[in-house]
C-alpha cells in the first residue's frame, strides 16, 4: 500500500526485526535516495522482463505484457503503479512500525518526505519530554531521599529526649508523647526507634493538625511484653474513639486516625489507666 501520507510493505521473515535491523533498513533505503537516481518505466513481454532480472510479486496477476520499473542498479521490478521520476524526490524514509500479520509474514509501515520529517520531529519532541520527565522524577526522588534522611536524623535526635520522658506504670516502661508535624510514617518510624531502646515498654505517639481536624496515633509494644497479654491492637481500639476515630493493627504495633486532635490528653490518660488496670489482670480484654 502506497498512500500520500504513509506506506505499508509485507515480507516473508521468520522473526521480528530488531531496532538495529530497522535502523539498518532505513539507512540503506535513505542511502539509495541520496544517490539521486532516475526512475525509468518500460513496457515489455513478461518473459523478457523475467530474463532481464525484474522481480515479479504475485505473478498470477501479470499478463503477457508487463510494465518494468527500474531505478538505476538499485531495483528492477514489475509494477503497474505510478512513480516519481527520481528517487531523490522521496526525501526521507522513516519506518514507524514493524509487526506480524501472519505466520512467517512481517509488515513494516512508514512515512516519507514531509510526513517523515514531521514524524521525526514529533519523536524527538516526545523523547525530549520523556527525558525531561525522567529528569524531574530523578530530581523528585533525590529530594525525597534527602527529606527522608533529614527526617530520619531529626527523629534519631528526638529519641534521647523522649526516653527522658519515660514513665513507669507498675513495672512497665511507658513513653507517651505528642509530636506535632509528623505524619503517620514519621510516627511509625519514631516508634520503631524508641522500641529499639526500650525494654518491657509501651510507646504511644500522636500528631495533630488542628486546622485540618486530623489526628494520628500509633501504639507499639515491645516483644517481651506480648506474653503478658499486652496487645497494641487492643490498646488502640480502646483509646481511638477519644480522638474521633478508629484503628487496629498487630500485637506489637497499631495505628489510628481521627478527627478530634484536641482530645489527645484524654486519649493518653485513658491509655495509662488501661495499662495500669491490665497489668493487674495480666491481660487486656480484647472483646
Amino acid at each position: 500500500m502506497v498512500a500520500e501520507d504513509r506506506f505499508r510493505f509485507d515480507f516473508t521473515h521468520f522473526k521480528g526485526l530488531s531496532k538495529n535491523e530497522i535502523a539498518r533498513v532505513e539507512e540503506v533505503a535513505n542511502g539509495y535516495i541520496a544517490k539521486n537516481q532516475a526512475v525509468n518505466c518500460k513496457e515489455m513481454a513478461f518473459k523478457e522482463a523475467k530474463k532481464a532480472g525484474a522481480l515479479a510479486f504475485f505473478e498470477e496477476k501479470y499478463g503477457e505484457n508487463v510494465r518494468v520499473v527500474a531505478i538505476g542498479d538499485i531495483s528492477k521490478e514489475l509494477c503497474g503503479g505510478t512513480h516519481l521520476d527520481n528517487v531523490s524526490k522521496i526525501g526521507l524514509i522513516k519506518i514507524t512500525s514493524e509487526s506480524s500479520v501472519a505466520s512467517g509474514i512481517r509488515r513494516i509501515e512508514g512515512v516519507t518526505a514531509g510526513f517523515a520529517e514531521r514524524f521525526v520531529k514529533e519523536e524527538e519532541q516526545k523523547a525530549a519530554e520523556e527525558s525531561k520527565k525522567k529528569g524531574k522524577l530523578k530530581e523528585l526522588k533525590e529530594q525525597e531521599k534527602k527529606r527522608n534522611l533529614e527526617v530520619n536524623n531529626r527523629l534519631q535526635d528526638t529519641v534521647p529526649h523522649l526516653m527522658e520522658k519515660k514513665e513507669k506504670i507498675n513495672d512497665i516502661n511507658v513513653v507517651i508523647s505528642l509530636e506535632p508535624g509528623l505524619d503517620m510514617d514519621g510516627l511509625r518510624l519514631l516508634a520503631d526507634k524508641i522500641k529499639e531502646e526500650l525494654r518491657q515498654g509501651v510507646v504511644a505517639l500522636g500528631s495533630q493538625d488542628r486546622e485540618q481536624k486530623k489526628a494520628y496515633l500509633v501504639i507499639a509494644v515491645t516483644q517481651d511484653l506480648l506474653s503478658r497479654g499486652l496487645d497494641a491492637g487492643a490498646l488502640i481500639r480502646k483509646v481511638a474513639s477519644f480522638i474521633g476515630g478508629a484503628g487496629g493493627g498487630r500485637q506489637d504495633f497499631a495505628q489510628a486516625g481521627g478527627t478530634k486532635p484536641e482530645n489527645f490528653r484524654l486519649a493518653f490518660e485513658e491509655l495509662r489507666a488501661i495499662i495500669k488496670s491490665s497489668i493487674s489482670k495480666q491481660a487486656i480484654d480484647n472483646s
